[in-house]
């Protein structure tokens, strides 16, 4: 009998994405299935997982990724809804045993992990029928440890980190402000309080060293002027668009990662993605917080 396999559409921005993998992989050794990751390059995230990562390292479970461009191969994996006519369905149903989909499908949604799994496993039990899973969250827990393992930054994206460095070796602390599309960080976590935050460091220690990441170029110009050299960040836009822009947002989470410590934004994956990779403590920094 052939071995069950577990299709992991990651979706969401890149951080979102580096979760629902690990995810993925915890789940699928813990069920004794293959794994694939069905990755979408697209306006969303226009960068291959290759050009964004090392091959991950050998495991009990290697798996495989497979690059996901165009319209039909994105719209094959989508949750069906009115939005879609539910034509998605039709193409999944042959392929897979069970379905989930992340805020979609209430049947697994924040279930308990034992009983996902038990769910995997008895998908795979007499005609070994895959699984597809459609997600940018943590569906299943996994260790820090893993996640460190799986996500080791490619050449390309360590040489646009040197670049972004410049002279610098290393930065006192990351700082990560999520701003454009992302209401429930604009909301708790505003630009004043990560000025303020700048401010009292740079009270402790006027030489202090910050590294700036942020989807917002008003921010970026407001910082700059503000705090001068003590202040570095990427001058070119932020844009998930292009692979340029991908390589970029990739090398800022690595600079992040190599600070002593990072502040970061409320209910952004991508400031707990960088402090998970370098093993360094986070705060976020929020209103009333």
């Amino acid at each position: 009998m052939r071995k069950q396999r577990i299709d992991v559409a990651a979706a969401g921005g890149l951080a979102n994405r580096m979760r629902a993998v690990a995810a993925g992989v915890a789940l699928a050794e813990d069920a004794g299935a293959e794994l694939r990751v069905l990755w979408s390059v697209c306006d969303e995230l226009m960068g291959e997982f290759g050009d964004l990562f090392e091959a991950p390292p050998v495991r009990s479970l290697p798996f495989e990724v497979r690059s996901l461009r165009g319209a039909w191969g994105r719209f094959s994996v989508l949750p069906p809804g009115k939005r879609n006519l539910f034509l998605p369905a039709l193409l999944q149903a042959p392929k897979y045993g069970v379905r989930v989909y992340d805020n979609v499908n209430s049947e697994w949604y924040g279930e308990h992990p034992k009983e996902l799994l038990r769910k995997v496993k008895d998908a795979g039990e007499g005609m070994g029928r895959n699984v597809l899973i459609f997600s940018g969250q943590s569906f299943y827990p996994f260790p820090e440890e893993l996640y460190r393992n799986l996500f080791r930054f490619s050449a390309k994206v360590e040489r646009r980190a040197r670049e972004l460095q410049g002279d610098m070796q290393h930065f006192d602390y990351g700082m990560h402000i999520r701003q454009t599309d992302n209401h429930l960080s604009i909301a708790n976590s505003p630009i004043e309080v990560f000025e303020r935050k700048i401010e009292d460091l740079l009270t402790e220690n006027p030489k202090v060293r910050i590294f700036l990441a942020t989807d917002s170029q008003e921010v970026k110009t407001r910082f700059g002027i503000k705090f001068g050299d003590a202040i570095r960040y990427n001058r070119r836009p932020a844009e998930r668009s292009t692979p340029e822009g991908m390589l970029d947002a990739a090398a800022e989470m690595l600079i992040l990662s190599r600070s002593k410590g990072i502040f970061g934004s409320y209910w952004s994956s991508y400031s707990e993605a960088a402090a998970i990779i370098g093993g360094v403590p986070l705060e976020i920094l929020k209103t009333g917080g």
